[in-house]
């Protein structure tokens, strides 16, 4: 069965045009009179031809002629066959950047926005490790979600399209987030261009979060530069963060440098910041002509190297316990002066969950983090348990696909 993208002009019997229109339906389907859809079988990509709906057929009050010229047909995919109607193309945002750059803020606000217009929004979050802080948060906040966790988005690009048909088929949204882990660079090659290839339908973009405080700041490891240089170039959006302190002319030279991107300063707390960026994302073009990178893998996993992932979940019944763990977590790795990429917690009534990735061995970062859960135990005299613990530096990146 074929979905069909028509151009047509109507008129009425005395030769009045009432309505030019381009429409997409499903042959077969009930979207578009049956009379009209037997006159085009045989029609091909760039024909046209007059067809005809007669006064009194199908509940027409009039002679109807309408000049259709056909722009594209296309297999339908299982979800139209299933639902026998058709679906409109998902817009598939992907977000890159580092950690740290806002990128979740910036779907959530998004989402929350979109959801207000009654726009049907779903997320797709990602991360090297396996309990994500995230994931919780959009559950929280009754947003359709899945998580593609224990690698980034390019090597496990089948679980990340296996994702995708879930929500696409299970909640229908017209716009999808994905936001790619912080570490991760290449998505273009091995996300956005294998998207295309296998579903040409879907239109993906791509959004790169950068924090205006690191743009200019040459002090962190090179490898771990390299990578965020190489996030910078995949941008068609480059939304830069926190740059509500910095100059009109430190702004208008951030432009001058990157002329190929679309740049916007954002504050994912100001709406009117949101809507430009969706309105942006809605005006790109379907299917991108984006360069793959030119990309030394051993320095990406090197950087990658560099940085200490951990997740653990603590059993603890006291909020106000829970908050000074939290401060004496976060005092302690600033006393240290380990760059932070992302420092995240998660607190329900019994449970903590701390998501830290931050520059420096995981065994270190562990230490750090059990001397912080002791010095809160005995100040309080109670037992702090832990539930599961992980902290370990991400593997060597190897992608299901790289499309150059």
């Amino acid at each position: 069965m074929k979905v069909i993208t028509l151009y047509y002009i109507m008129k009425n019997g005395r030769g009045e045009q009432l309505e030019t229109a381009t429409t997409t339906f499903l042959h077969g389907s009930t979207a578009i009179s049956a009379s009209l859809q037997s006159q085009l079988a045989g029609l091909h990509p760039g024909d046209r031809k007059i067809i005809q709906l007669k006064k009194g057929a199908e509940g027409a009050d009039d002679d109807f002629t309408f000049d259709v010229t056909v722009t594209a047909i296309r297999d339908a995919t299982p979800d139209e066959l299933r639902l026998g109607r058709y679906l409109p193309p998902v817009k598939i945002h992907l977000q890159s950047g580092f950690l740290g750059a806002g990128k979740t803020t910036a779907i959530e606000q998004a989402c929350l926005l979109l959801l207000k217009q009654n726009t049907p929004v779903a997320v797709i979050t990602n991360d090297q490790g396996a309990q994500l802080v995230d994931g919780h948060r959009f559950s929280h906040l009754g947003i359709p979600s899945r998580e593609v966790i224990g690698g980034c988005f390019c090597c496990n690009y089948d679980y990340l399209e296996e994702n995708i048909h879930s929500l696409t088929s299970t909640t229908h949204p017209s716009i999808l987030f994905a936001e790619s882990v912080g570490s991760c660079t290449d998505i273009i090659a091995t996300v956005l261009k294998p998207l295309l290839l296998r579903h040409p339908e879907w239109q993906p973009t791509v959004s790169i979060f950068a924090d205006a405080h690191l743009l200019d700041d040459y002090t962190a490891d090179p490898s771990i530069r390299y990578i965020y240089d190489k996030q910078l170039q995949e941008a068609q959006v480059l939304l830069i963060t926190r740059s509500e302190a910095f100059s009109a002319q430190w702004k208008q030279q951030i432009q001058a440098r990157y002329p190929d991107k679309i740049v916007l300063f954002h504050n994912s707390y100001h709406e009117p910041d949101i809507q430009r960026w969706l309105d942006t994302l809605a005006a790109l073009p379907p299917c991108p002509a984006l360069p793959s990178l030119d990309i030394d893998y051993e320095i990406y996993a090197e950087g990658e190297a560099r940085l200490a992932w951990l997740d653990q979940e603590i059993a603890i019944d006291s909020q106000q316990m829970a908050n000074r763990l939290m401060e004496t977590i976060d005092n302690k790795i600033k006393k240290e002066n380990y760059p932070v990429g992302r420092l995240k917690f998660w607190l329900t009534p019994t449970t903590l969950l701390i998501n830290a990735r931050v520059q420096t061995d995981p065994h270190t970062l562990s230490q750090l983090v059990a001397d912080a859960i002791a010095e809160t135990a005995a100040q309080d005299h109670r037992p702090i348990h832990t539930i599961s613990h992980k902290a370990f530096q991400p593997g060597y990146p190897r992608p299901t696909h790289r499309l150059a």
